[in-house]
């Protein structure tokens, strides 16, 4: 298995592909995933272009964090992550493909992804129980998928998969595994304060937009400026 993936991501890294076909790949995906979470969870409607926004931002302020991070922890050419992380960057789309099945099959209605302050509680326990219950309560399947538990079972089994993604990368160009470790510690982390952003915005501001362009926009730049003056 680490044969094979030191091979797919050789091959990524080799491929003498444009940049912007990978560009191409990440944006596609986006929208598909944009137009999915309309009929996965009815929060946003497809005519709701600043609701499309907000999601675009933030997935290319979190994929540009992550990127920077995994160039600066591995010793990679940051156009060589990229690469690498925009052609499986489609792994976002199993999220409201699970919940879509989850909802028909099982009649489970769940929310999407964030933690907000007005629904889950319990902020730091959540970071340990992988955005579960709070320590101590006693979970069974019924209760495991009730919104006020947490993110969705696609985003979570989503963020499982990227995490597994990552590990891969990281000891293919390591060979590491403590480094491995704390790699994947900071992109769960990393994954885990995007979550969890309405906290962040709350202690700031009250009430927070549930909409915060504005907000990935400052990261975005924010990331920018710390990889042109520090990495």
């Amino acid at each position: 298995m680490l044969k094979f993936a030191d091979r797919l991501i050789k091959s990524v890294e080799d491929s003498d592909y444009p940049f912007y076909y990978y560009l191409f790949v990440f944006v596609f995906s986006i929208v598909v995933r944009n137009f999915l979470e309309v009929f996965a969870y009815g929060e946003i409607q497809i005519s709701s272009w600043y609701a499309h926004l907000h999601y675009s931002t933030y997935y290319l302020a979190l994929v540009t964090w992550f990127v920077v991070i995994i160039s600066a922890l591995t010793k990679q050419k940051i156009n060589s992550v990229y690469k690498v992380v925009f052609t499986f960057i489609p792994v976002i789309i199993i999220c409201p493909i699970i919940d879509l099945v989850a909802l028909h099959a099982f009649d489970l209605k769940q929310t999407l992804g964030y933690l907000s302050p007005e629904l889950h509680g319990a902020f730091f326990s959540k970071y340990f129980t992988f955005f579960g219950s709070s320590i101590g309560v006693n979970l069974n399947i019924q209760n495991f998928f009730k919104p006020n538990m947490g993110p969705s079972m696609g985003y979570r089994l989503e963020v499982l998969f990227v995490l597994i993604g990552f590990g891969f990368y990281f000891y293919s160009k390591t060979k590491n595994v403590f480094k491995t470790f704390n790699a994947l510690l900071v992109s769960y982390t990393l994954i885990y304060f995007f979550c969890s952003t309405p906290y962040v915005i709350s202690l700031i501001t009250r009430p927070y937009s549930p909409q915060l362009v504005p907000y990935y926009l400052f990261l975005l730049f924010l990331i920018f400026y710390l990889h042109s003056h520090l990495f």
